[in-house]
């Protein structure tokens, strides 16, 4: 998980932006569903509000996505690209 709270603040809102997307919800179904209000969940989404632990558990049950994963650094900036040339082959002799 990343350390930096600046990063996962700077993240986050899109991230939820898109899952919400995603599963093809309106504001308004995420806030029924989560119980957040739909003012709070607009906020949230444009980076203007920070939700408490309490608040992003409800809306990631909501939006049926991992909670830690949403927090993690992205998976995409750790893919390393291996020539054929660089990788070594492995032999089976049995």
């Amino acid at each position: 998980m990343m350390e930096n709270l600046d990063a996962i603040l700077s993240f986050l809102p899109m991230r939820l932006k898109k899952a919400r997307r995603a599963k093809g919800l309106s504001l308004d179904a995420v806030a029924k569903l989560s119980g957040v209000s739909r003012s709070m969940v607009s906020q949230i989404e444009r980076g203007e509000s920070s939700p408490t632990i309490s608040t992003l558990w409800n809306l990631t049950k909501a939006l049926q996505v991992d909670f830690a994963g949403l927090l993690e650094d992205d998976q995409e900036s750790r893919v390393e690209i291996l020539r054929s040339n660089d990788v070594p082959t492995i032999e089976n002799h049995g």
